[in-house]
């Protein structure tokens, strides 16, 4: 009886740690934008009922110069994904929706999206020339 107690708790707090958790950001992904090539940087599954999704990407220049473009895509799955802008949507953009990055050391770029649906958001890197980024994606859900 204890065992299956034990086993019990262990599931419990297994699935806990996993679950998606309301007003603590998580880090959902850190990857690499390298030289001229497009790429998925990070997938953001929403599974749930939520008021907002805010999304912060870090691009930190790890070559000499730090060239490139992120676009937030939602859908289904990444083939079918539309890009999502401040034209046809209720998305808001911190600074802007174009996303581009210039020749700084750390660059952040933060995404407000209103009741999200459930989907996934992707975020897309088109690098530059011989550039290479770190890109660190965070979110927080309300």
């Amino acid at each position: 009886m204890k065992k299956l107690f034990i086993l019990l708790a262990l599931v419990i707090v297994a699935m806990t740690v996993n679950a998606q958790s309301r007003g603590r950001v998580q880090t959902i992904a850190t990857d690499s934008l390298k030289g001229n090539n497009s790429s998925v940087l990070a997938t953001i599954p929403i599974t749930g009922s939520y008021e907002s999704l805010f999304i912060e990407i870090a691009a930190t220049r790890v070559s000499t110069a730090a060239g490139g473009v992120f676009y937030l895509h939602a859908g289904l799955s990444e083939t079918t994904a539309q890009e999502v802008n401040s034209v046809n949507s209720s998305v808001e953009f911190m600074v802007n929706d174009t996303m581009t990055t210039t020749d700084v050391a750390t660059q952040y770029f933060n995404i407000l999206v209103t009741n999200p649906g459930s989907s996934k958001y992707f975020i897309y890197g088109d690098g530059d020339a011989n550039d290479t980024l770190s890109v660190v994606t965070k979110i927080l859900l309300k």
